[in-house]
């Protein structure tokens, strides 16, 4: 794949040198919007389960990464709501 800082040492996948699991979540989550653009059968689509766990700012910056992309998501975020929200983005 055609994915930025991608090198593979041992058989094993490094992002920035780095073992993907060592990897913010926000940055495990940029890459599986790369991995998805770079995708042959073009489905395009990401779930990102747990977006709670990323900073407002982040977060917002993931979601206009896959708009600009072309990539469909679907996010899930707990939250302490009583009810549950679906928004469209």
């Amino acid at each position: 794949l055609p994915i930025a800082d991608l090198s593979i040492y041992n058989g094993m996948p490094l992002i920035h040198g780095l073992p993907i699991s060592n990897l913010s979540d926000g940055e495990k989550l940029d890459l599986c919007v790369e991995i998805a653009v770079c995708n042959p059968a073009k489905l395009n689509i990401v779930l990102i389960d747990g977006a709670e766990k990323l900073a407002t700012e982040t977060r917002n910056a993931l979601f206009e990464k896959c708009k600009k992309k072309g990539v469909q998501f679907i996010a899930t975020r707990t939250t302490d709501d009583e009810a549950l929200t679906v928004t469209e983005l």
